[in-house]
């Protein structure tokens, strides 16, 4: 829009100044709104590209395989640390008890570290 176009309609020249600047306000607001519309689209398609790429990474993956063989795993590390801590809470009971009663009694006992001491506890 120029202002001889408006003048030519026969709008006065100050008239058509004024409507021209609130025009050209009007179309940098909505130029702004276009140029952020477009970032933020072209921000979603570059996260869309990325989670894409991150799912094909996992293309072919056995998801239930790995569930089961985490879980394997578990079982296999419940089943080897249950008993050494039950020896170790056997141990460090005997090693209470065995420490209170030197002191009660004054007496020397035999040390925490022999395996005889630990078999009558198994």
């Amino acid at each position: 829009m120029k202002l001889e176009d408006i003048t030519a309609l026969g709008i006065p020249e100050e008239q058509a100044k004024k409507l021209l600047t609130q025009h050209e306000a009007e179309l940098t607001a909505e130029q702004q709104k276009t140029t952020d519309l477009t970032e933020e689209l072209n921000t979603a398609k570059k996260s869309v590209a990325d989670l894409t790429d991150q799912v094909k990474k996992f293309d072919g993956e056995d998801i239930e395989g790995l569930k089961k063989a985490a879980a394997d795993w578990e079982t296999k590390y419940n089943a080897n640390t249950t008993p050494t801590i039950c020896s170790l809470t056997r141990r460090t009971i005997y090693a209470v008890v065995q420490a209170k009663y030197r002191r009660q009694n004054k007496i020397h006992a035999p040390r925490v570290g022999s395996d005889a001491a630990y078999s009558t506890l198994s």
